[in-house]
């Protein structure tokens, strides 16, 4: 039995059950704003704490630095649990598919461990998330798009091109050549990949939550 069909076996019913493989995948995000403000208010309260302790001031300095990393470390538990319930439902209920790899990052080409992006392109068309043949063809379309050409290829091209994509965009039909395609970046654990590298014309096996631009890697 492959590994996709053991996956699809373990995962393709909905509402999933997070076990031990995904439950890590459900940490939420501590968010940037709350991180960045914790972190200059302990530079504040250490600098001024240790001014203040050589008697040459800086108490009111200190007394703030102490409320940034409060309220930074506030902000982050916040949105560390708002996240937390997002990425829950996401892999309760987001669709199970293969994504085909686009682009890797360089490092995903060497056996090892770690994680890296790449960009996948997908299908969220019931009858097509497992297709491997279709996923081949429009990514075949897909490379053969130019940043230069006019309207909505010229577009696609460019986000193609683009170093991050955020969310989980469709593609138009017109160029897809179906309804459903949707292209995404994901980070591959490269612990998930058969002998720890990404191979030509790789297939990744995700969870996709499009409504809330969610994409992970389970296989």
């Amino acid at each position: 039995m492959s590994d996709v069909t053991a996956l699809r076996r373990r995962y393709e019913a909905t509402p999933r059950t997070i076990d031990d493989d995904l439950h890590g995948l459900a940490r939420g995000d501590r968010g940037c704003l709350g991180d960045g403000l914790a972190g200059v208010g302990a530079l504040m309260t250490a600098i001024f704490g240790i001014i203040a302790s050589m008697g040459a001031g800086g108490w009111g300095y200190m007394a703030i630095g102490a409320i940034l990393f409060i309220a930074g470390f506030g902000l982050s538990a916040v949105h560390q649990s708002r996240s937390g319930v997002m990425r829950r439902r996401a892999l309760e209920e987001g669709t199970l598919c293969v994504g085909r790899v686009l682009r890797a990052d360089p490092a995903l080409r060497e056996p090892g461990i770690g994680c890296a992006p790449a960009l996948v392109v997908l299908s969220t068309d019931p009858a097509r998330r497992f297709d491997h043949g279709h996923l081949a063809a429009v990514g075949e379309r897909l490379a053969a798009l130019q940043p230069g050409e006019a309207g909505a290829a010229g577009e696609l091209a460019a986000l193609l091109a683009a170093p991050h994509i955020a969310g989980v965009p469709a593609v138009d039909p017109a160029i897809a050549g179906a309804d459903g395609v949707r292209v995404a970046e994901v980070i591959v654990d490269k612990e998930r990949l058969e002998g720890g590298a990404i191979r030509e014309g790789e297939e990744l096996v995700l969870i996709v939550d499009p409504r809330v631009g969610f994409v992970e890697q389970i296989g």
